[in-house]
């Protein structure tokens, strides 16, 4: 089974500018070799046209991002012209003049790009004709709102931010039950910038919503159920809120026990992380017993990587360093009990 590793995490601390958001990709993520000449998002324009955006990822993979921002103008009201100015050609476009602002270190007038692409194509998203576009407009506006995310994030604009992001994961709500690393991605990020505001409430009332929908789309337990629960886990204990999370990482570990079986790394985890919610409830008979658990589980997983004849020695070597950083984390936990 191709499992998501889930070792411990660090709490949860660091200042909103670094709150990582995944990456994204240069252009809207439509795939371009399912579209048809006749749809409005194979961009089509003129060569003219195609030369300017050519020049503008030039000059700003130059870091000349004047001159960058000169072309992708020219582009604009080149592409106007042709088609006008509501095409999709048109708030890609703009989307260019976005992206070479932000090389730039002008964030307002990227975000003033970026809304000018968004409004482009959600006018054409009321049209009929574009009804069939669906998938297309939801790529081309999460592209939008990434960018958005990330300008307001540099802008310290927490309000703008959050509506960015709240946007961007709405967008992206298809992804759920793909085992798609990027909203589950997106979604912690904003439950940490919940945390990092001081509104804690919010970041747990969030990923408990994250939670359900996923309940509801499938009976049987999945590996982003078990990442949300995780996080949810993370977020009690970091507040502490002890037990709280005990009962989340106790449900986590049902989970993974489902998914990854008794002898497993991440089924190791969820040991510690019990044990670690019973040590902070002061129940340390409670936090000994899944800390035993957790060391005899690991010492089968660390005797049968040395009968391992099948793997390289490359992902022995991981998954030795794995097992390394787990004994550690139970010799010190293990350690702190009288």
């Amino acid at each position: 089974m191709n499992t998501i590793p889930r070792l411990i995490l660090p709490i949860i601390t660091a200042s909103l500018l670094s709150i990582a958001l995944p990456a994204h990709a240069e252009t809207p993520t439509t795939d371009k070799s399912s579209i048809t000449t006749d749809n409005p998002f194979a961009y089509s324009v003129n060569d003219q046209w195609d030369k300017i955006g050519k020049q503008v990822v030039q000059y700003r993979q130059a870091g000349n991002y004047t001159k960058a921002i000169e072309s992708a103008k020219k582009g604009i009201e080149l592409v106007k012209k042709v088609k006008g100015k509501n095409h999709p050609a048109t708030a890609l476009s703009y989307q260019a003049l976005g992206l070479s602002y932000i090389g730039a270190g002008d964030y307002n007038k990227s975000n003033e790009a970026f809304i000018m692409a968004s409004n482009i194509i959600n006018t054409l998203a009321k049209r009929p004709d574009y009804a069939k576009y669906q998938n297309e407009i939801r790529d081309f506006l999460s592209f939008d709102n990434y960018y958005l995310a990330a300008n307001y994030q540099q802008l310290k604009d927490k309000d703008n931010f959050e509506k960015a992001m709240l946007r961007l994961i709405e967008l992206n709500e298809f992804r759920l039950g793909k085992a798609d690393r990027h909203y589950l991605a997106w979604t912690n990020t904003l439950s940490i910038y919940y945390i990092q505001t001081g509104k804690v409430d919010k970041a747990i009332d969030f990923q408990k919503s994250i939670i359900a929908k996923l309940e509801k789309m499938s009976k049987q337990p999945t590996q982003e159920l078990a990442i949300a629960y995780q996080f949810l886990g993370f977020i009690y204990r970091d507040s502490g809120q002890h037990q709280q999370a005990l009962t989340t990482f106790k449900k986590l570990l049902q989970i993974t026990e489902q998914l990854d079986g008794k002898e497993h790394l991440n089924t190791v985890s969820g040991y510690i992380n019990v044990a670690v919610s019973y040590l902070a409830l002061k129940n340390t008979k409670q936090a000994k017993t899944y800390l035993n658990k957790a060391k005899k589980t690991v010492d089968k997983l660390e005797k049968a990587l040395k009968k391992d004849n099948t793997s390289s020695d490359k992902v022995k070597q991981a998954k030795q360093a794995n097992i390394d950083f787990i004994n550690k984390a139970i010799e010190h936990y293990l350690s702190s009990i009288k």
